[in-house]
């Protein structure tokens, strides 16, 4: 009897942990601010981490299973990153999950900034490196729709670093007008790593 009432219990636990796992979601639209100018590229490693990171652990510490970042290739337009910027109702003309997601990711110096440019300049025209020191701030802003595209709820989670860490900008300098943006450099520090695992799970844990 023990042995049979111990089977239940056991097959009704698998049964609605692979239920909750059916809560599946896509990225309608997910951008990353580098703390760059318009027109600046941005570091697609930088950006590839980013998305990893909260991806995995909503996934991994959540009811809900994120498809991968080209699932919507057919319904919504993709940035030059290939990364989705659809609108939710767009996305939502698919029906190939039951939850759609905006996601914006900001990076960017937080407090007092120490450092100079140093860019090789020509004829008005510059690139180079831009070496500073600060604390750095990741900020997560998301929202969740519904099956049909419906606003559901929204989410902001935010971490600094407890020091200021050294990152270097990618500078573009045009004339007067200097551009820059966050450099892959900063994955390599712990403190960054750190706060971005931090706010991922911030937000994960709010979707709960």
């Amino acid at each position: 009897m023990k042995k049979i009432i111990l089977f239940v219990l056991l097959s009704v636990w698998i049964n609605a942990f692979a239920q909750q796992k059916e809560r599946t979601a896509a990225m309608h639209l997910f951008t990353v601010n580098l703390h760059e100018d318009f027109g600046v590229s941005k570091d697609p490693d930088l950006y590839d981490a980013i998305y990893e990171a909260l991806r995995n652990e909503i996934n991994s510490s959540t009811n809900i299973e994120f498809f991968s970042k080209d699932t919507l290739h057919n319904y919504v337009n993709y940035n030059n990153l290939e990364y989705p910027v659809g609108t939710p109702k767009r996305a939502a003309k698919s029906k190939i999950a039951q939850n759609y997601y905006t996601i914006f990711v900001t990076v960017y110096p937080s407090g007092f900034i120490k450092g100079g440019s140093n860019v090789i300049s020509s004829g008005g025209l510059g690139a180079g490196k831009h070496k500073s020191q600060s604390k750095v701030m990741v900020r997560i802003e998301l929202i969740a729709y519904d099956a049909t595209g419906k606003k559901l709820k929204k989410i902001v989670e935010e971490a600094v670093t407890t020091e200021r860490i050294e990152f270097e900008h990618t500078i573009i300098k045009v004339g007067g007008i200097e551009m820059n943006s966050f450099d892959k450099s900063i994955l390599s520090n712990p403190q960054f790593s750190q706060v971005l695992s931090e706010v991922s799970k911030k937000t994960a844990e709010a979707l709960k």
